[in-house]
């Protein structure tokens, strides 16, 4: 009987000695593979000059990991792999893509965006290119104007160029343009921008076509305005019309479709019923009615439609469904 119980004991400490050692062995795997899966990369972000970036944008791609580099260019960012691909981010510079691998240690060059720095920008005295301007402007092209199907050009602006604010004040067919201000109000009276179109000087821009605009330019700073003097005080807007170019004729089309609701909208009594309700009104006030006899059924059969006419201005305003079509020729 004792002779059976040790040999039991034995059993039970050999299986517990190799569930330790099990054990051991799958706490060693599992860091491993958690080290592996967190790699530290370290580098430096350069031009092509050799000088080094701070502020480059480091991110790791599909996630929301990211780091800035520092005043000489460094960063180190731990990405959750070796197929991660890190991105390199900065302004006036092309984006760039590298994939982590087996390197610790990245060294990466950024290239000039050549594209962006020979753009060329509308100036108060001709054209500069964005690479030798340096007055304070903004500029939208075409293609970001058509981005929004406004009936008013200036409706466009909003949110598209920076210190330039847009206060739309009324919604009234052919007066639903926006206040335009730049850089805040520079005076007490009239605080418009100066609003100039192909070097003429006009009050408004708003109902220009969209599609006929090439390009807006806003002059902010006093550099920039100082050409038009103190009536540049609240910034200078240049509108650029499409011209003729050298090439084939080139015929394009555009159109769209929008739909518009009111949550609620009073029902409008006819012509003939708002009389009736005037003449009874009169009547409990013991003055004479406004309407006879004779002007009322007028009204009623619409024998006489532009002396006593019977329309529903806002139903005949404000269709549900309204259609765009453009056409150009170029």
């Amino acid at each position: 009987m004792k002779s059976l119980y040790k040999k039991k004991n034995f059993k039970c400490g050999i299986l517990l000695t190799y569930f330790k050692r099990s054990l051991c062995l799958m706490l060693c795997l599992i860091t491993v593979e958690v080290l592996a899966q967190n790699k530290v990369v370290t580098g430096t972000v350069k031009d092509a000059t050799g000088l080094t970036l701070p502020g480059v944008s480091v991110l790791v791609k599909n996630s929301t990991n990211g780091v800035i580099t520092g005043a000489n260019g460094e960063f180190s960012i731990r990405v959750p792999n070796e197929q991660a691909v890190l991105e390199f981010k900065y302004l006036g510079f092309l984006s760039q893509q590298i994939t982590v691998g087996n390197q610790s240690v990245i060294q990466v060059v950024l290239v000039e965006s050549v594209n962006n720095l020979n753009e060329v920008v509308v100036v108060g005295y001709g054209e500069q290119k964005k690479a030798t301007l340096t007055g304070a402007v903004s500029t939208i092209q075409t293609k970001e104007i058509l981005q929004s199907p406004v009936a008013n050009v200036t409706n466009s602006l909003a949110g598209r160029l920076t210190g330039v604010t847009t206060v739309q004040a009324s919604g009234q067919p052919g007066a639903n343009g926006s206040v335009i201000n730049i850089r805040g109000a520079a005076t007490y009276g009239n605080s418009s921008a100066i609003v100039i179109v192909d070097g003429i000087e006009r009050p408004d821009f708003g109902q220009l076509d969209p599609n006929e605009i090439e390009s807006i330019s806003v002059l902010k700073d006093a550099s920039s305005t100082a050409i038009f003097g103190i009536r540049g005080a609240n910034g200078v807007i240049l509108v650029t019309t499409r011209s003729g170019k050298v090439g084939k004729p080139v015929v394009s089309y555009s159109g769209n479709a929008s739909i518009q609701t009111y949550t609620g909208i009073p029902k409008a009594l006819s012509a003939y019923d708002n009389a009736l309700l005037i003449n009874e009104a009169n009547r409990n006030d013991n003055l004479t009615e406004t309407w006879t006899a004779e002007e009322l059924q007028k009204f009623k059969d619409g024998s006489d439609p532009l002396g006593y006419p019977n329309v529903n201005w806002f139903d005949y305003v404000t269709k549900n469904i309204i259609r765009k079509h453009n056409i150009i020729y170029k």
